[in-house]
């Protein structure tokens, strides 16, 4: 992420539909902590940080197959 840049907030469906997961598998790594939600004082909704998702992904990574 560039500095002073702000990281893109997704709904957990749209991020969801961003990387080819289902919600239920996103939510599911959302509980096990291995991805961390945003939570703004006031609003309902729950959201996701691309900069988190795109670490999540980048750690998943091997060379095995």
């Amino acid at each position: 992420m560039e500095e002073n840049s702000v990281p893109k907030l997704l709904s957990i469906k749209r991020a969801a539909q961003e990387v080819g997961l289902s919600r239920n598998k996103l939510a599911e790594l959302i509980k096990e902590n291995l991805i961390p939600v945003i939570v703004i004082p006031g609003y309902k909704f729950t959201k996701v940080s691309t900069d988190d998702i795109n670490r999540f992904i980048a750690e998943q990574r091997t060379r095995k197959i």
